[in-house]
C-alpha cells in the first residue's frame, strides 16, 4: 500500500490551537483575536491559529527530505556541497542525510545566491520551492514563490 494518506483536514490546526491553550491558557482567546485585527479580520480562526503558533514557536515548517523531494511547494533543507556555473545559471549541489539534490538558480535569484555567499559547507532552507527527478538526481528550481534562507 503506500505512504501515509494526506493529513485530515483541521487535524493540524487543532493540534496547534491544543498547544497554544496549554502555553496561553486564558489568554488564547484575546490573542487570536488581536491576531485576527492584525489583518484588518481578513484571516479566519483557523488561519489565525497557524499564524500564532508560527509566532511562538508551536508550528514548525515540515521539512521534505530530499530523497522524497517531488513537486511543490516543498520545504526542504541541505548542505552545500559544491557550486558551479553553466551558461548563466547557477548550481548547488545540496546534500541532506537522506539524499542529494540539485538546485538550480537564475536572473536575480543567482545574483542574489551569489552575493548572499552561496558556496560550499553553507547549510540552506528551501521553502516553496519545486522538485523534479531527472538524470539521477533531484532538480530543485525557486520557483516564482521560492525562497532559500542560509541556516548558519
Amino acid at each position: 500500500m503506500g505512504g501515509p494518506g494526506p493529513e485530515e483536514p483541521g487535524r493540524r490546526e487543532a493540534e496547534v490551537e491544543e498547544r497554544l491553550r496549554e502555553i496561553l491558557g486564558e489568554e488564547l482567546e484575546g490573542r487570536l483575536e488581536e491576531e485576527i485585527a492584525r489583518f484588518g479580520g481578513l484571516i479566519d480562526r483557523r488561519t489565525a491559529v497557524l499564524l500564532l503558533g508560527r509566532r511562538l514557536g508551536v508550528v514548525q515548517p515540515r521539512i521534505t527530505p530530499m530523497a522524497e523531494a517531488e513537486g511543490g511547494p516543498i520545504t526542504v533543507e541541505g548542505e552545500v556541497i559544491e557550486t558551479w556555473e553553466k551558461n548563466g545559471k547557477l548550481f548547488a549541489r545540496l546534500r541532506d542525510p537522506s539524499g542529494e539534490g540539485i538546485l538550480v538558480l537564475e536572473g536575480s535569484d543567482r545574483l542574489a545566491a551569489t552575493v548572499s555567499g552561496l558556496s560550499p559547507g553553507r547549510k540552506v532552507r528551501l521553502i516553496g520551492v519545486e522538485a523534479s527527478p531527472g538524470r539521477g538526481t533531484r532538480w530543485i528550481r525557486l520557483g516564482k514563490w521560492g525562497m532559500m534562507r542560509f541556516m548558519d
